[in-house]
């Protein structure tokens, strides 16, 4: 778990990272992450995260003065970020994930 952790730092932090960056950084996350999302939580599905996700996103929202944004706006500005980051590995993952499928299945059908 702790390498999986480390690996997925590896990609977004360096090691040595002075203040000014770091400022600029986390300006940036603010203005990613933590800003309200037009649509209401009523209109999304209810999904479950692991306890300590929750308690960690719970303790970022509440930080926020005046209940500026919702857990949901939160995960829903992390997920947009992730999905316009990665739209070209998941496109290309679900195209070779397809194909697999697809050849697996003529394989094993009888009647072909």
């Amino acid at each position: 778990m702790q390498e999986q952790k480390n690996e997925l730092r590896s990609d977004s932090r360096t090691a040595s990272i002075d203040s000014g960056a770091l400022s600029k950084k986390a300006a940036n996350y603010e203005r990613l992450f933590l800003l309200p999302v037009k649509t209401a939580a009523l209109h999304g599905k209810a999904i479950y995260v692991r306890p300590e996700f929750h308690q960690r996103i719970q303790r970022i929202v509440r930080l926020l003065d005046n209940d500026k944004i919702s857990m949901y706006s939160y995960l829903d500005r992390v997920l947009e970020h992730h999905f316009a980051s990665f739209d070209d590995e998941i496109t290309v993952w679900c195209r070779n994930r397809i194909q697999t499928l697809t050849r697996d299945l003529k394989t094993t059908l009888p009647w072909e």
